[in-house]
């Protein structure tokens, strides 16, 4: 689960770099929500819905 995760972190970065002309001021934060679910195959949500910034991201990541 926790390479699950870390691989849905890692594509929704990768997408936001691919994004041209978006540009946030240095004080500006914008969020992340992330879930995993299972619903169609009838086993659930294995990750509530949950909001990060960017410096939690790169937190969770490992990165400074």
């Amino acid at each position: 689960m926790k390479k699950a995760f870390s691989l849905i972190l890692a594509i929704v970065m990768v997408i936001g770099l691919l994004v041209p002309g978006v540009s946030a001021a240095e004080n500006d934060e914008f969020n992340v929500v992330v879930s995993i679910e299972g619903l169609t195959l009838g086993q659930g949500i294995y990750v509530k819905p949950t909001s990060y910034t960017l410096n939690q991201i790169n937190e969770l990541v490992g990165q400074k």
